[in-house]
């Protein structure tokens, strides 16, 4: 009975151990991943940009906001399109600040459009006054989006 007791402990104790260092490989790990990520997300091709930006999502880690954010100002719309998706996919309410920044410049209408939904979608009041803006806009699609934008915010 003792040697069952003091192997189970021994094996309570290896396991905690094993996690321990294991968790710490997989954040160190994690974060190269993104590194390299973020590296490719500058490449001169929409193509490579794009999978790099899915492959950041499926990671779910809060370091890739960061390289997400940056993505909001790239040369492609629809790249910029994308990212807008990514950010609201990952849910991480630090990237409003850049999708409000990008909102305030932003030339293209679909991505506008992306925009907005994004900042709905994030559920943070910081965006609320940058969606309202567009309660009053021409575009039906802007108007529809800012609306249902706010719904969100107001359904928290």
């Amino acid at each position: 009975m003792k040697k069952a007791f003091i192997l189970l402990s021994l094996t309570l104790f290896l396991s905690t151990f094993y996690n321990t260092i294991h968790a710490k490989y997989d954040v160190r790990a994690i974060e190269r991943r993104v590194n390299y990520l973020a590296h490719k997300m500058k490449s001169s091709n929409s193509a490579v940009r794009l999978t790099a930006m899915r492959k950041l999502v499926k990671i779910r880690h809060k370091k890739a906001v960061k390289p997400l954010s940056k993505a909001l100002n790239d040369k492609s719309s629809f790249v910029r399109r994308m990212a807008c998706k990514a950010l609201a996919n990952l849910k991480y309410r630090n990237a409003v600040k850049a999708l409000v920044r990008r909102l305030k410049i932003e030339k293209n209408h679909f991505v506008k459009k992306e925009l907005i939904i994004a900042l709905g979608e994030l559920k943070d009041e910081r965006g609320r006054s940058s969606i309202r803006r567009f309660l009053k806009h021409p575009s039906v699609s802007l108007r529809k989006a800012a609306k249902e934008a706010l719904a969100k915010l107001d359904a928290k």
